[in-house]
């Protein structure tokens, strides 16, 4: 998915189908067939949320009130393509990552409530 409307060039990578109603704001990418083994999805996004696809951005992208990004500006971007073996090696950092993120979340939310337990055993015995 990447923004085209407001915030502007904001690309992410969905891992699964999802079964969702999304703003006209959001254009879904897809690599085409002969960039499949060349090109990762999660490099893609990567790439696309990087400095040098920033600047295409701010130089195509029009509107004084809501920002926008035209579609056939957007099919002009340019984008490095690394070598697989790199991409492979950020892909699995990129995954690692999330993993890590929900696994984070996932702590703190036990920690809350565990916290939240304490309090109440301690409001009860007073």
């Amino acid at each position: 998915m990447l923004s085209k409307d407001g915030t502007v060039g904001i690309a992410y990578r969905v891992p699964q189908n999802m079964n969702v109603i999304t703003s006209g704001a959001i254009v879904y990418l897809n690599i085409k067939p002969q960039y499949r083994e060349t090109l990762l999805p999660d490099c893609l996004a990567l790439v696309l949320n990087s400095p040098a696809v920033r600047l295409q951005v701010e130089r195509d992208e029009g509107g004084l009130i809501i920002r926008h990004w035209k579609p056939s500006e957007i099919k002009e971007v340019l984008i490095s393509i690394l070598p697989l073996s790199m991409q492979k090696h950020i892909s699995n950092k990129a995954q690692h990552s999330f993993m890590l993120k929900k696994k984070s979340e996932n702590l703190l939310e036990e920690a809350q409530k565990r916290v939240k337990q304490e309090i109440e055993n301690q409001e009860m015995e007073i």
